[in-house]
């Protein structure tokens, strides 16, 4: 199996939702951006055969950092992290 690595750092309020599917606690706004966001990855896995996307967090014991720009929404904690796609 291969694999591709992109490194991101994810907002901490996304982590549910991305690892888990949960989305309680989210307004559709967050979801829209999460999906949005996630497009890319899931479309260039659907072109990979049998591609698929996962995540790995650096260290998730590790504290989370604030930043002004993160990948999508408000400014907010956010955790490094890998996003794979398998194939």
């Amino acid at each position: 199996m291969r694999k591709k690595t992109y490194e991101v750092k994810l907002p901490d309020y996304s982590l549910s939702y991305l690892i888990n599917g949960d989305s309680s606690g989210l307004n559709q706004e967050d979801i829209q951006n999460i999906d949005s966001y996630m497009e890319k990855f899931y479309n260039e896995a659907d072109s990979l055969k049998n591609g698929f996307v996962n995540f790995e967090l650096d260290d998730y014991e590790a504290d989370s950092f604030f930043t002004w720009n993160p990948p999508f929404g408000l400014a907010c904690n956010c955790y490094e992290a890998k996003i794979l796609i398998l194939y």
